[in-house]
């Protein structure tokens, strides 16, 4: 019998309790019937069995024998009422003079409603009321007076998805298994703040600044309401700004959310991502903070919170809410030679802010200097709502450290950084802090003092090797308590869509890889020792961000000259050449991306996408069914199969990769589209319409669908729908040129030659190559009967030829030029573009009229 208790074990429990009883879960899951019940006690779970119990037993009073003597038992009751009213008065008063409870202000807990706030890549030591006094942050001076100031908090690692599951589960990474942004995902197995809130009777929303934690990596578990809606279908330059919100978007949601659910009790994430790089704050903040961007983003969201705040208290919601506030890791800033986070385990990125707002100010004006968790404010909300946490709940509640001052918390910290493992190929870092002590574990080991040297700028590791070797031990004994026993997680696969949203982001090398050993054996190198590499590859990625490729280029063949094991650098030089069209070098750095990690996928699809637009069709789809053969849920790779079928006219196939794509990955507009599109080309009408309306049901705002509903409209002789269905593509896709295009022919056909002329002008000024729309913009001309459009005819004609001489639609342009040159009286032009159209038709080159 397998005895352990899993997540998935607890979620089954906890949906089947009521029916089943505890004999009936203990066969089902294989575990005891004690363990099962001894779950539903500690999650305060009823059960099939106690409805049936035995009532207890009447218990009667025993008698009770007076020793008082003369004092009678009301005397003594009076007496002892009299001095408990003079003691509880005397210590309210005493408490109303110095920080902590109120004792005074009784709160019904059953009633109360929490907000987390967490405000992304916060450093603590840049708000003004943790000591820094080159900014003004008036909001957060306020909650920490009015509350609960934790001086310590220690994220368990700088990247934004790991550690916001740590503050959501209440668990290290060494459990949850999130160890980077992009391929990583929150399990359903895990149990989440929200999912316990919601079965309380909560309602639940969350408000996202960023799609690095967007629905689809799993954070939503639990939530009735997930804001992120990240679309960038419509964009065909991607911006920072389609994939992340400012934060006045951000709270003008929540706020709307909140005021349609304040009559009852409600959990609100809210999440601001505006201190993240790059820093743009908004007027004044701008100017305010001059040469210091970073704190001009982090003033402006303390404004944020003061306006929820104001929005709070007009209605009388403040005092019946819990109020947390903090961030999931800091910011480098240059220090330890680390501009932004990820790549190293040092205060800087692992410090940040707690500050607690108790409902009423319960508990006010109150710091704790002793180290706490990020993981710990999962079990302290919880204890204070009187809500057992989940059983693998790692961190602590802090409420008791609130209410005795005096109680010594003693709460060694764990950090971590795979990031530099999963992205160079380098040794991931590993860290322990202390009161006292810091041990970072890397190839060179690091101690650091941090009360005498809080900056962790003098490694004391060889002067007190003791020390660090006993850090050292206790380190491995937290790992491996807090680890999932047996079970490693490789990073999924992402989509074209998603890598472009984190691209965009500045996760430029963010799509996580499998992890990378040495093949022969060596030890992996120390990241500290890596920081012009890294540097560099953070000056390339900046540069491919501004499409400057030519410098972008040349850093990272500086990056590969330095070391030339960084596959991602292979994978971005690859993209550039891509990019350029320059297939032959892209194809020889993805093979060498390839060769250094044999087990990472993201290069080999890159490769596949080289050849499909090299037109070398059957290497992609080798590579691309490999792929797809190992991973069928694999919808980047069933896209990407699809489109080189597609290309070729092999529909049939097209559709069959497309199909399996949508059945794994349902709710992909992109992948419904194609599929409707290759319905299209096979003649299904019906077919191709029901998946291009389920992929604008999934996503308004694509491109191709409208587009490929109005061919359909076409087809079936609706050129009104038609008109209505272009005009929607090209509100979406402004550069769609063939939209224009088709656009212009339907109103040709109805005799609108002006219409058509201004349409098929913006298609060539769109595509200056579309030959096929210099031939019909000629025609249009000629067709207006407008001698003094014959100019314009006659040079859209030669254009078009001068691009593709052997077009199936030359022979439109010969006829044109044929034409106008008989009305001129130019024979002899005439009669040599005559001959011209007639050897093309004679080799087959007619137009067929697909305009797809």
């Amino acid at each position: 019998m397998n005895k352990k208790m899993t997540n998935r074990k607890i979620k089954y429990i906890k949906r089947h309790y009521k029916e089943k009883s505890d004999r009936e879960l203990a066969q089902k899951l294989g575990v005891p019937r004690g363990l099962v019940k001894r779950v539903r006690k500690e999650l305060n779970l009823g059960g099939k069995e106690e409805r049936f119990a035995r009532p207890p037993l009447e218990s009667k009073p025993s008698p009770v024998r007076s020793t008082t003597g003369k004092w009678s038992r009301r005397k003594i009751v009076a007496v002892s009422l009299l001095v408990g009213v003079v003691v509880v008065g005397l210590g309210l008063y005493l408490l109303s003079r110095v920080g902590g409870f109120r004792f005074f202000s009784r709160v019904d807990r059953s009633k109360l409603n929490v907000i987390l706030i967490t405000i992304d890549t916060l450093r603590a030591d840049h708000v003004e009321c943790y000591g820094y006094n080159k900014i003004k942050t008036p909001e957060l001076n306020r909650m920490a007076e009015e509350g609960v100031r934790f001086a310590q908090v220690v994220a368990p690692v700088p990247l934004t998805l790991p550690s916001h599951t740590s503050i959501m589960t209440g668990t290290y990474p060494l459990f949850h298994l999130v160890r980077d942004n992009g391929g990583y995902y929150v399990e359903e197995d895990y149990i989440t703040l929200a999912e316990v809130l919601k079965e309380r009777g909560f309602a639940t929303g969350a408000f996202i600044g960023a799609f690095v934690l967007d629905s689809k990596w799993g954070l939503n578990q639990g939530f009735d309401y997930y804001y992120d809606n990240f679309d960038l279908s419509r964009y065909r330059k991607i911006s920072l700004s389609t994939v992340q919100r400012p934060g006045d978007e951000v709270e003008k949601e929540a706020m709307e959310w909140i005021a349609s659910n304040g009559e009852g009790k409600f959990f609100a994430w809210i999440h601001f991502f505006d201190p993240h790089s790059p820093y743009t704050p908004p007027a004044p903040f701008d100017t305010l903070y001059p040469g210091r961007p970073y704190d001009g983003e982090i003033a402006y969201v303390d404004m944020l919170i003061g306006r929820l705040r104001e929005f709070l208290v007009e209605r009388d919601l403040l005092d019946k809410t819990l109020l947390v506030i903090t961030s999931d890791h800091g910011e480098g800033l240059g220090e330890h030679r680390e501009l932004l986070h990820g790549n190293f385990v040092y205060d800087t990125t692992l410090l940040v802010p707690l500050i607690i707002r108790f409902p009423k100010m319960e508990i006010e004006n109150l710091t704790i200097a002793e180290q706490v968790r990020l993981i710990d404010i999962m079990p302290t909300i919880l204890d204070y709502l009187g809500v057992p946490p989940p059983p693998e709940s790692q961190g602590v509640s802090l409420m008791p450290k609130t209410r005795k001052k005096n109680q010594k918390l003693k709460l060694p910290a764990y950090g971590e950084s795979y990031y530099t493992r999963i992205h160079f190929g380098w040794s991931e870092l590993k860290c322990i802090r202390t009161e006292r002590y810091k041990f970072i574990d890397a190839p060179k080991p690091e101690l650091y003092d941090i009360k005498e040297d809080p900056a962790e700028s003098k490694n004391l590791y060889q002067e007190r090797k003791p020390i660090g070797d006993r850090l050292q031990k206790e380190l491995a004994q937290i790992i491996e308590s807090h680890s999932v026993k047996g079970e490693k997680r490789a990073p999924a696969e992402i989509d074209a869509e998603t890598e472009r949203k984190l691209r965009a982001l500045g996760y430029t090398t963010s799509i996580a890889a499998p992890f990378k050993s040495d093949k022969e054996g060596r030890p992996l190198a120390d990241p500290k020792d890596k920081v012009e590499v890294i540097r560099l590859m953070n000056k390339a990625e900046k540069e491919s961000d501004q499409e400057n490729t030519e410098e972008a280029i040349k850093t990272l063949e500086e990056v590969v000259s330095l070391d030339p094991n960084i596959v991602d650098a292979y994978v971005m030089l690859g993209n550039m050449f891509t990019r350029r069209n320059l297939y032959q070098r892209a194809v020889a750095d993805y093979r060498r991306a390839i060769e250094l990690n044999p087990d990472y996928d993201l290069p080999k699809i890159n490769l596949a996408i080289a050849y499909k637009e090299w037109e070398r069709y059957e290497e992609a789809a080798a590579i691309l069914k490999e792929v797809v053969s190992r991973q069928p849920r694999n919808s980047r790779a069933n896209f990407y199969l699809g489109d080189v079928y597609r290309r070729q006219g092999m529909y049939d196939e097209a559709i069959k990769y497309y199909q399996q794509g949508v059945e794994h990955d349902p709710n992909s507009a992109t992948l419904n589209a194609e599929l409707g599109l290759g319905y299209y080309y096979q003649g299904l009408l019906s077919k191709a319409e029901q998946s291009l309306r389920r992929a604008l049901e999934r996503n308004p705002s694509i491109y191709t669908a409208h587009f490929a509903l109005a061919l359909i409209y076409e087809k079936k002789g609706d050129f009104d729908s038609a008109i209505e269905e272009y005009k929607k593509e090209i509100e979406n896709n402004p550069q769609g040129f063939k939209a224009y295009f088709n656009l212009g022919i339907i109103y040709g056909k109805r005799g609108d030659y002006t219409r058509q002329i201004e349409l098929i002008k913006k298609s060539v000024e769109l595509n200056s190559k579309f030959s096929e729309g210099y031939f019909y913009l000629a025609k249009a001309y000629l067709d207006t009967r407008d001698e003094k459009n014959f100019q314009d005819a006659i040079e859209a004609a030669n254009r078009g030829l001068q691009l593709d001489p052997n077009s199936p639609y030359a022979p439109l342009g010969h006829y044109v030029l044929v034409d106008i040159y008989n009305r001129q009286g130019k024979s002899e032009q005439a009669r040599f573009h005559l001959q011209k159209a007639r050897e093309l038709e004679k080799r087959g080159a007619t137009p067929q009229g697909s305009r797809k």
